[in-house]
């Protein structure tokens, strides 16, 4: 079932003043956690946290690789 209302500000703020002063926090709470939008993590940081991983071997690989191409850089093609 929906009701719609058409009423002006200062008539919902009377309405508002009548309700009990728990009630009022309450609705204050929920419409502050309406306006204010969750945080949503950034590309850099879902690309952090779920992003793929090397393993040990594949990291060692990764490092014996660089160190060969250093030495080739360092002693050129000879």
């Amino acid at each position: 079932m929906n009701l719609n209302l058409e009423i002006g500000y200062e008539q919902l703020l009377k309405l508002v003043m009548q309700l009990p002063s728990k009630q009022r926090k309450q609705l204050a709470e929920a419409i502050q956690k309406a306006e204010t939008p969750s945080p949503q993590p950034n590309n850099l940081q879902e690309l952090l946290l779920t992003g793929p991983v090397w393993t040990e071997e594949e990291y060692q690989n990764v490092l014996k690789t660089r160190e060969q191409l250093n030495q080739l850089a360092e002693n050129g093609l000879n």
